[in-house]
């Protein structure tokens, strides 16, 4: 459901992406814990655009994305296998 991805990851690009990964077996949750706060538009782009690259590689899994607040980092994207149910990959932009 493309109306559950929060506002500061709501733009076409991140839209596009959910669309055609989730036809790839992947369930994808976005959080926002204020990760983006105070990030100039550029700076955050960028890290969409990467967060964009990553998703679109994935295949049969189930994905969190969160833009936290409280680390040195602004988004983590966290992934589990869903044959497995095992960690299977974890990023920090």
């Amino acid at each position: 459901m493309i109306s559950a991805i929060p506002d500061v990851f709501r733009n076409p690009a991140v839209i596009l992406c959910v669309k055609r990964i989730r036809r790839n077996q992947v369930s994808v949750n976005f959080f926002d814990e204020g990760g983006f706060d105070g990030l100039n538009p550029s700076d955050k782009e960028d890290i969409i655009a990467k967060v964009v690259d990553q998703l679109m590689e994935l295949r049969s899994c189930r994905v969190v994305v969160r833009a936290v607040r409280v680390e040195s980092w602004r988004v983590t994207l966290a992934t589990v296998d869903n044959k497995t149910g095992q960690p299977a990959l974890l990023l920090r932009f």
